[in-house]
């Protein structure tokens, strides 16, 4: 956390968050280099007034970090303009929370920024441009051979071309023209899902704007939420009572994280007979 007391305003606030688990990890997710990062990425993107807010050894479960808070207390005078995270794991594991701050709380007070996040989506839309433009070109060459294939073939009636060098020619082209069709299968394949995921995580931010607010968690919001819960069976290997529970969300399913998947794991000793 900052001490700093005297704020000015519109303040470019870097958050870093590096919880005791994270801190197994390495040097990756360490204080120093996300620190590092945000910097780099403030200057290098015009943000002026870089001011660091830090929680070192505290869970990401918990919004109530002293950081985090003196960071939402000066956004809501109005001091902060933009925030800046390495990546959303940073800011929180509870996803219902933190796409209320960035779909709602930080889109109303100005701008936020996932430096990871922001350079995924980048390559990703360059990926799947790219993926469209040899997709496409895959499709004209596909029609194309099937132009070839049709002139050979007259030719091979006619008696233009002899009829061993219409096998070879047409053995050619249908081969490349397989090769052509699996290609373009997977390439369709992946740009489908590109879309439907993005689409999904779109309709999932809806619904996270549309109970901005709520004082009462009711069924129905749950459901809009939740797919299911899946509830695994205790594990006692470790000498004490370990139960996974995953939440499946709508539209967005199970989601990855660095510290694994979404999982909600309650201990206690186990009792002696």
């Amino acid at each position: 956390m900052t001490t700093t007391t005297n704020y000015s305003d519109n303040i470019t606030a870097l958050y870093a968050r590096l919880s005791q688990e994270d801190a197994l990890d390495g040097e990756s997710n360490s204080i120093a280099n996300q620190k590092k990062i945000l910097l780099k990425y403030a200057t290098d993107n015009g943000f002026s007034n870089p001011l660091f807010f830090i929680d070192d050894g505290v869970s990401g479960v918990t919004f109530d970090r002293p950081g985090w808070n003196e960071m939402i207390r000066l956004a809501e005078t109005g001091k902060v303009k933009t925030v800046i995270v390495k990546d959303m794991s940073r800011m929180g594991r509870e996803y219902l929370k933190v796409g209320y701050y960035t779909e709602s709380f930080f889109d109303d007070i100005g701008a936020f920024r996932s430096v990871r996040q922001r350079q995924q989506s980048a390559e990703m839309e360059k990926a799947v441009k790219r993926r469209k433009k040899e997709l496409e070109q895959a499709q004209k060459r596909i029609a194309e051979l099937d132009r070839i294939f049709k002139r050979i073939y007259e030719d091979d009636i006619s008696g233009a071309i002899s009829h061993e060098r219409f096998l070879k020619l047409s053995g050619e082209y249908e081969a490349e023209q397989k090769e052509l069709m699996a290609f373009a299968k997977s390439e369709q394949t992946a740009v489908n899902t590109y879309e439907q995921d993005k689409a999904d995580f779109d309709s999932f931010a809806t619904i996270i704007r549309k109970y901005v607010g709520i004082t009462e968690l009711t069924p129905t919001i749950i459901n809009e939420f939740m797919k299911k819960i899946v509830v695994h069976a205790p594990d006692k290997s470790s000498g004490h009572r370990r139960q996974k529970v995953e939440i499946i969300w709508n539209f967005i399913c199970k989601l990855e994280q660095d510290e694994g998947t979404q999982t909600l794991e309650r201990e206690r000793k186990s009792k002696t007979a």
